[in-house]
């Protein structure tokens, strides 16, 4: 998968098979005829792209692709870098999936009849960019003039120029070329989420030691046992709270009402932070290193229904964000930053902290995935946290059935438990 964790995946043909059947160049007349552009149909036809359904634009390196899968077959069909499967080497590909698996999105364009021996090299792209240059005064398609391009592509934009300025030739990239790709990451936002991760894992992540590490190994019988093992969090959470800026400045009052308000989505976002979904398994540190809660121990303490619907979604979220530990965290501290909870005064402040962090989740997803792949994405990670809301008023129900005698001081008064 991409994101912030590589998976690897079952092999694709042999390189023997790939070079016998890709890297035969045929004649150079030959060639120049079979690399004739295609153009755009000019009847309305809706293109699809060949390889995940996606919306296409027009043909590129010989076949019907978008703007996506254009990209990648260009950084990677010449590559000797083999990408392999580790499902059964037929992922279903689609607009959300595709960048999942390498090995069979790099399989697919070969077989819809993408070419790599379209793709240019150097001199080539040298040749190519001067004669754009000798053409300034005739119409063109659009072209991608940066450095880094290197593929034929006969993709017409349609913000195409006709006759651009001299001073433009040098700068001859259309929005939706930049969007294919992923764009630096601001270093102020950089800083400030290596100083938040470092936070997290410090406060939230630590080790339990002593009586908490052994009372958070002793596996619940209920969920009166369950909603017990939550004090040792929630001191955490007010500690993480509490050196976040935009939750320092605010009156002790509006503290609480935040973490009383969310206390229910906070720790469904907390277990799905704690989930290893490779293994299938909740995980800690002790003293002793980390540790592992098996899933039934939970679903034993926890209805069918009620274990199943926090199952899914903590999976289903995973598989969203290929379990990359920066947007979980993001989301974790969009949702602890809801203008909406009861009794909360600065609400102007709290929404403001929210959209904060909320534009730092965009800037970081479209530094890691292609722009156009983040514009999609986004709105989609951040309507996980309607699943949130639900599970929350679920928790919230079978939190007031448990057995208040139980329960410390503290989780009384976030629960609202008397």
């Amino acid at each position: 998968m991409d994101g912030s964790s590589n998976s690897s995946w079952l092999p694709l043909p042999s390189t023997s098979e790939a070079q016998a059947q890709d890297t035969q160049l045929p004649s150079t007349s030959a060639k120049k005829k079979e690399q004739k552009r295609r153009p755009k149909p000019r009847d309305g036809t809706v293109l699809t792209c060949g390889v995940c359904n996606d919306r296409a634009l027009g043909y590129n390196f010989d076949a019907i692709t978008c703007e996506s899968c254009k990209a990648f077959f260009r950084r990677n069909a010449s590559k000797n870098k083999s990408f392999t499967c580790s499902f059964e080497g037929n992922c279903k590909l689609d607009a959300h999936t595709r960048k999942f698996c390498s090995g069979c999105r790099l399989k697919k364009c070969f077989s819809i009849g993408m070419k790599k021996d379209w793709i240019l090299n150097e001199t080539q792209l040298a040749k190519r960019r001067q004669r754009i240059r000798s053409q300034t005064s005739q119409p063109y398609p659009s072209v991608d003039d940066s450095p880094n391009t290197c593929e034929v592509t006969t993709n017409f934009s349609s913000d195409e120029v006709s006759s651009p300025s001299p001073g433009s030739i040098s700068t001859l990239k259309t929005d939706t070329d930049d969007d294919e790709y992923p764009k630096p990451l601001p270093k102020e936002i950089m800083s400030g989420l290596q100083l938040m991760e470092k936070t997290y894992a410090t406060v939230l992540d630590a080790p339990y030691e002593g009586s908490s590490a052994v009372k958070i190994s002793t596996n619940p019988k209920d969920s009166s046992d369950l909603f017990n093992l939550t004090d040792m969090f929630i001191r955490r959470l007010i500690k993480f709270g509490k050196i976040l800026p935009e939750f320092k400045i605010l009156s002790q009052e509006d503290q609480i009402s935040i973490l009383k308000g969310g206390i229910m989505e906070i720790f469904v976002l907390r277990s799905a932070m704690a989930f290893d979904k490779g293994k299938e398994k909740w995980k800690y540190k002790d003293e002793g290193g980390k540790k592992e809660i098996d899933p039934k121990i939970i679903a034993s303490a926890l209805s069918t229904d009620m274990y199943s619907s926090h199952i899914q979604f903590v999976r289903s979220l995973h598989e969203l964000v290929n379990s990359d530990r920066l947007i979980l965290m993001l989301l974790f501290i969009i949702e602890l930053f809801s203008p909406d909870r009861p009794n909360l005064k600065n609400k102007e402040h709290v929404a403001r902290s929210q959209e904060k962090y909320s534009q730092w989740l965009k800037a970081y997803m479209e530094s890691v995935y292609p722009v156009q792949t983040a514009k999609v994405l986004y709105p989609k990670v951040l309507m996980k946290l309607t699943d949130v809301r639900n599970l929350g008023e679920e928790s919230a129900k079978l939190a007031a059935h448990v057995d208040i005698s139980k329960l410390a001081p503290l989780q009384k008064e976030m629960f609202d438990l008397d």
